[in-house]
């Protein structure tokens, strides 16, 4: 449509998009490139990365309950791969070596690959250390649907995104892909956007983040995705599933 080419946006991944007609595509040397760096030498970069030697599909009660008042039962984390280690691991913090045991541990793979693990800290210094990552979490592409883990590269109309996996899993049992952040740098992030090319993107994070994620959005639009910014009075779990289904519609 844009035979003057004054709306077609060209840019240094040979991707492209018209602000005329919006008309997207993704450049070959993106995804040969995304492609390339997921895969090179990825046994050696996360050779060093283990969960806690205990690790078992089994939860006690405080967790169950835990993820209760998120409305999230055992299921949805047996649907995720979740694990719990009673032991946990040492961890330096502060200057100080520390415990950090009860574990809910939610490992990320590729293939038969440990790419890292997020862990909800239940013992004694949970108050120290409420979260521990072990590994480059906030690059991981980790997408849920339905409650389960999905495929990096599945086709999606519409991709959430959310701060913390939690909210991704409750956001995901709606039957809408969610993806977590692991914190709230989008603009990293755009290159495996690009990838994974969603219809729509939609930006949902904690109520702290309302400017944060005006100036995401606008970025975003910039590159020439379509973006929905939710600015709630909540975390996302923290709302039931019809107040989720209502915002999200």
């Amino acid at each position: 449509h844009d035979r003057a080419g004054d709306n077609l946006a060209r840019y240094s991944d040979d991707s492209c998009y018209c602000w005329k007609c919006g008309y997207f595509r993704n450049g070959s040397n993106s995804l040969a490139g995304f492609l390339a760096k997921r895969d090179s030498q990825i046994h050696d970069k996360h050779r060093s990365i283990n969960l806690p030697d205990d690790c078992q599909p089994c939860f006690p009660d405080e967790v169950l309950d835990w993820i209760g008042q998120y409305d999230l039962t055992e299921s949805d984390l047996l649907n995720v791969g979740a694990l719990y280690s009673h032991d946990g691991i040492t961890k330096l913090h502060k200057g100080e070596t520390i415990r950090l045991d009860k574990l809910l541990c939610f490992p990320f793979w590729y293939k038969d690959n440990l790419l890292g693990y997020q862990a909800r800290v239940f013992g004694v210094n949970k108050d120290k250390c409420k979260w521990y990552s072990k590994g480059d979490v906030q690059n991981i592409v980790n997408i849920l649907f339905c409650g389960k883990v999905g495929h990096a590269l599945i086709k999606t109309t519409r991709l959430v995104l959310v701060e913390d996996i939690i909210s991704a899993i409750k956001i995901s049992r709606l039957g809408i892909s969610a993806m977590p952040l692991f914190g709230v740098n989008i603009k990293s992030r755009i290159g495996q956007f690009r990838v994974l090319s969603p219809l729509e993107l939609i930006i949902f994070l904690d109520p702290d983040q309302h400017k944060h994620s005006i100036e995401e959005s606008n970025l975003l639009r910039l590159n020439g995705f379509q973006v929905h910014t939710v600015l709630s009075d909540k975390d996302p779990k923290k709302y039931d599933f019809t107040e989720l289904k209502e915002l999200l519609k």
